[in-house]
């Protein structure tokens, strides 16, 4: 992403962090800031779909995740997170659309599982299930002091979201 697009990034994640607050959970200001986002940037983490130059939904894809997934060897997984999506983008497949990208880029590098971690008891289990993720058989847990769920996918299969077989 061009650094000129992390205001909107971080406006975006402020309001799907507000969304989760009510749920119990929140990103901090240093976990979505400007600061944070133009790090992500610079590595090449941070990506996005934007259409006539509004962003639409966004998120960070790393190569490791020591908090929420220790014990993972390098290079066995992709980890997605602050995926992203504009609330008045909902429901038209950017989510989707998001998550193929960053299928297809752990497919370049030869990478057989997408993982991410998310708020248990919400829709968005259900979503990503949708999406072809599988929740973790030991269910939510304590990671880094948030009540999160582990959820995966392999990468080598499209997402089962809206309008696939």
């Amino acid at each position: 992403m061009h650094p000129s697009e992390i205001p909107q990034v971080v406006a975006l994640l402020k309001s799907a962090s507000k969304w989760a607050s009510t749920r119990s959970f929140t990103w901090t200001v240093a976990d979505i800031g400007a600061r944070a986002m133009g790090s992500h940037a610079d590595r090449n983490e941070l990506f996005g779909c934007s259409r006539k130059g509004e962003l639409l939904g966004c998120f960070v894809l790393q190569s490791e995740d020591k908090v929420h997934w220790p014990e993972d060897r390098a290079g066995e997984a992709l980890y997605l997170h602050k995926l992203a999506v504009k609330l008045s983008a909902r429901g038209q497949g950017v989510g989707e659309a998001l998550i193929d990208f960053a299928c297809r880029a752990a497919r370049r590098r030869r990478v057989e599982m997408l993982r991410l971690d998310t708020i248990p008891d919400t829709p968005l289990v259900a979503y990503y299930c949708r999406m072809g993720f599988r929740a973790d058989p030991n269910g939510p847990a304590d990671f880094g002091g948030r009540r999160l769920i582990r959820m995966e996918r392999p990468v080598g299969s499209p997402s089962q979201g809206p309008g696939h077989a």
